[in-house]
């Protein structure tokens, strides 16, 4: 259903709100997908992204597997933003990043750089809707840790989760 300033928007260019010359103009998508091990982030990722995905798991990546290593989380992490700040200096369309983004300041280089070049930026949470395997064995207790910091963006969903940390919002269904 349009709005009536859609509508005139639509109609009459000049009648153009910011918002949507902004979104007119921007340079393409930003898509941060945040979620805990194994959720699905990188599927969703490298179908949102397929030529610009990125993670700071692709460091772990060996020809042997998956070898996590605590001391290059840093530089792992590091390396993800350099190698997003340059797709989005080539003008990538869509750009995704699967991390698990738990806290807002995780967040908040790659808002600033979706800003800095133009881009819609949209923050998804990715739940895991299937059985299987944690695919990095990260350990339960690491999950439950992540899960308590889990902080959302939208005040509404910080409020009904109790203040800003952790939990999922509490509703009729919950």
């Amino acid at each position: 259903m349009r709005s009536d300033l859609a509508l005139r928007s639509h109609r009459t260019p000049a009648l153009r709100s910011p918002l949507v010359l902004l979104a007119a103009a921007a340079a393409g998508d930003l898509y941060l997908l945040r979620g805990l091990p194994n959720a699905g982030k990188s599927t969703v990722a490298a179908q949102l992204a397929p030529g610009a995905n990125f993670a700071a798991d692709d460091a772990f990546e060996t020809a042997d597997g998956y070898a996590f290593d605590a001391e290059r989380l840093g530089a792992a992490h590091a390396g993800c933003r350099r190698a997003v700040d340059a797709a989005l200096g080539r003008g990538e369309p869509a750009v995704a990043v699967a991390n698990t983004f738990t806290t807002r300041a995780e967040l908040q280089p790659y808002i600033e750089l979706g800003a800095r070049h133009g881009y819609r930026t949209h923050v998804l949470v990715v739940e895991r809707a299937h059985d299987g395997d944690n695919g990095h064995a990260v350990p339960d207790a690491t999950i439950q840790r992540m899960a308590g910091r889990f902080q959302w963006l939208d005040a509404r969903l910080r409020q009904a989760a109790g203040g800003g940390r952790g939990g999922r919002p509490r509703g009729r269904d919950g």
